[in-house]
């Protein structure tokens, strides 16, 4: 098993994820106080490797973070394919879960 798992949030789509990736790799924080705030606190969250942004996780070292594409992807291969059942709403989530998708 790798070190690391994957984390189904995007921070091409969610809108703190871009200046997290901004105050881990530049250094740079938002113009808005209260922004630049909530960036440097949830930023203690997530750490970059290899260009890429991770959550730190409780259960597992390192979460990925994916694109919303990727994440469809990831969800409906959980739901079709790899684990052979047609899991729906909370039940398919949490399979991501324990499989290391956020």
């Amino acid at each position: 098993m790798k070190p690391w798992q994957v984390f189904v949030d995007s921070y091409s789509y969610w809108a703190g994820g871009e200046d997290i990736w901004r105050y881990l790799n530049d250094n740079e924080v938002p113009d808005n106080k209260e922004i630049a705030r909530k960036t440097r606190y949830q930023a203690t969250r997530y750490t970059i490797v290899d260009e890429m942004l991770y959550r730190k996780g409780v259960q597992c070292p390192l979460l990925r973070c994916i694109s919303r594409e990727q994440a469809q992807h990831v969800l409906a291969e959980i739901h079709e394919r790899i684990y052979g059942d047609h899991a729906k709403g909370r039940m398919l989530a949490g399979k991501a879960t324990r499989v290391g998708y956020y």
